[in-house]
C-alpha cells in the first residue's frame, strides 16, 4: 500500500466462510474454553475487526516502501453467531456435516482497495503499467466449522462481495488528500483510472487444521492447508495455500486474518495470554483480474497478466485479555503481469475485539 504519508485506502471484501468446533471440544486440547451459545438475536460473542494493508513504513516498518500496484487496503468487519446461522449452514451446497455439532457464524463488512502504477508522477496513460483503480465492496458471509477428530478440524467459507470499481470509490481523493496531509506530492495520473462499473464476486474456501495438541506449557504446532475459488466480475481464480503456526494458547480459529480472508468467528479465544508465529505459502491460478485486464465493457488500460501467482505471508499474532487480538504480517507476491518491475509486497496490521451483548 501507499506510503503512510502518501496514501491510505479503505477496503472491504466480505466473505462467507466456515470455522468452528463442536461445543466443549477444544482445538486439540481442553485448554480452549467451551463456546458460548447465543442468548439473543445477536448471539454471543460478537467480533469486530479492522485490517489495514499498506506498502508504507507504517505497515512495512523498516522494509522498502513504495507507492505501486496494490498500495492500500482497509477493511471493517463485524461477525456474530445468531441462531438462524446454525440452520443456514446446513444448506451449504458442498461438503459433509462437520462433526456432531458444527458451529456457525455470520458477518458483514466493507472494504476499500487502491491500485496504482509504479510511476505515479506521469500524467499520461501508461499502457505497460498497473492501471489506476479503486474498489469499494460491501460483503456478507457465512461460516461453519467442526471438530472431526481429536487432532483434525475443518472449516468452510462462503462469501459474497458487491460493490463498484472506478472514480465513484473515491480512491483518488483519499490517496491525494492523504499525501497533502503529510506534505507529499499528489499522484498525477488518476485521470487514467478504470471507468466506473458494478462489481460482484463469490468466494468459496475450505480449510483443514491438523494439530499436535498442547503440551504442558500450552504450546502447540498446527498445519492449516486450504483450497478455494473466486468467481465474478472482479476475480476468477483458483487458490491453494498452507499455513504453519506455532505458539502458546492458540485461539480456536484457522489462522490469521487478511483483507481477502477474514478470520473465523465460530470459535473462541483462550482466557489466558496467547500468541503465535505463522508462515503461509501458496498461490493462485488466475483466469481474470479486473484490475489488470481492465473494464468489463468500456475500453480501458490493461496489461498482460501472469496466469500463476505465488505468495509468501508471515507474521505474529497476540491475544490479550481474552478480548483483544493484535497481529502484524508481511506479504510477498511474485509478479502479476509481464511488464511488471519491482517486487510487489506490503505489510498489514490487524486488530479484533471480542465482546458480548
Amino acid at each position: 500500500m501507499m506510503h503512510p504519508q502518501r496514501s491510505v485506502g479503505a477496503a472491504f471484501l466480505v466473505a462467507m466462510a466456515g470455522v468452528g468446533v463442536a461445543p466443549g471440544v477444544a482445538l486439540a486440547s481442553d485448554a480452549v474454553p467451551e463456546l458460548d451459545r447465543p442468548r439473543s438475536g445477536w448471539g454471543n460473542p460478537v467480533r469486530m475487526a479492522a485490517l489495514w494493508e499498506n506498502d508504507s513504513h507504517a505497515a512495512k516498518l523498516f522494509l522498502d516502501t513504495t507507492d505501486r500496484y496494490y498500495t492500500n487496503g482497509l477493511r471493517f468487519d463485524i461477525a456474530w453467531r445468531p441462531d438462524w446461522a446454525q440452520d443456514a449452514v446446513r444448506a451449504i451446497p458442498f461438503g459433509e456435516p462437520m462433526g456432531e455439532n458444527p458451529q456457525a457464524a455470520f458477518g458483514l463488512g466493507v472494504r476499500h482497495l487502491i491500485f496504482t502504477p509504479r510511476d505515479i508522477d506521469a500524467r499520461e496513460p501508461l499502457p505497460d503499467d498497473y492501471p489506476y483503480s479503486g474498489w469499494l465492496a460491501f460483503s456478507a458471509y457465512l461460516q461453519r466449522a467442526g471438530q472431526i477428530t481429536e487432532h483434525l478440524a475443518m472449516a468452510d467459507h462462503i462469501e459474497l462481495d458487491v460493490g463498484i470499481v472506478g472514480s465513484w470509490t473515491g480512491a483518488e481523493q483519499l490517496q491525494n488528500n492523504t499525501h497533502r496531509l503529510f506534505g507529499y506530492d499528489t499522484v498525477k495520473g488518476w485521470d487514467n483510472q478504470l471507468a466506473n462499473e458494478f462489481a460482484i464476486n463469490l468466494t468459496l474456501r475450505r480449510k483443514w487444521r491438523f494439530s499436535t495438541g498442547r503440551d504442558d506449557n500450552g504450546y502447540e504446532l498446527q498445519f492449516i492447508p486450504e483450497v478455494g475459488g473466486v468467481a465474478g466480475t472482479v476475480y476468477r481464480q483458483l487458490e491453494s495455500y498452507a499455513t504453519l503456526r506455532w505458539g502458546m494458547n492458540l485461539p480456536d480459529d484457522f489462522g490469521p486474518s487478511r483483507i481477502a480472508d477474514i478470520n473465523m468467528a465460530t470459535g473462541g479465544w483462550t482466557d489466558d495470554f496467547g500468541f503465535y508465529l505463522f508462515a503461509r505459502a501458496g498461490g493462485r491460478a488466475v483466469e481474470h483480474n479486473l484490475f489488470l485486464d481492465g473494464n468489463t465493457f468500456p475500453d480501458s488500460l490493461s496489461v498482460s497478466k501472469h496466469a500463476l501467482v505465488g505468495e509468501i505471508h508471515f507474521g505474529i499474532v497476540a491475544v490479550l485479555w481474552r478480548n483483544l487480538e493484535i497481529g502484524y504480517s508481511q506479504t510477498y507476491n511474485t509478479h502479476e503481469f509481464k511488464t511488471q518491475t519491482g517486487d510487489p509486497n506490503f505489510g498489514a496490521w490487524t486488530i479484533a475485539w471480542r465482546c458480548e451483548f
